[in-house]
């Protein structure tokens, strides 16, 4: 069985890959992002909050589980 091909991504200097683009995301008719916590816990974030040229790989660092600034 062979397997499809890996994109060779560039990732910034924390290791994490460089995500697609709220833009992105919108063109392919997302209209939100939901996070998943260790303990359980979830929560909606609305697309249309962010710019389009915002990446997910940025946003990352800022959902912290109980931060309420988002």
């Amino acid at each position: 069985m062979s397997h499809p091909a890996r994109r060779n991504r560039p990732t910034p200097a924390d290791g994490r890959p460089i995500k697609i683009t709220f833009g992105e995301m919108r063109e392919m008719g997302v209209g939100g992002v939901l996070t998943y916590y260790h303990c359980g816990d979830h929560v909606a974030l609305d697309a249309d909050r962010w710019p389009d040229d915002v990446r997910l790989s940025d946003f990352e660092p800022r959902l912290h589980y109980g931060d309420a600034t988002l």
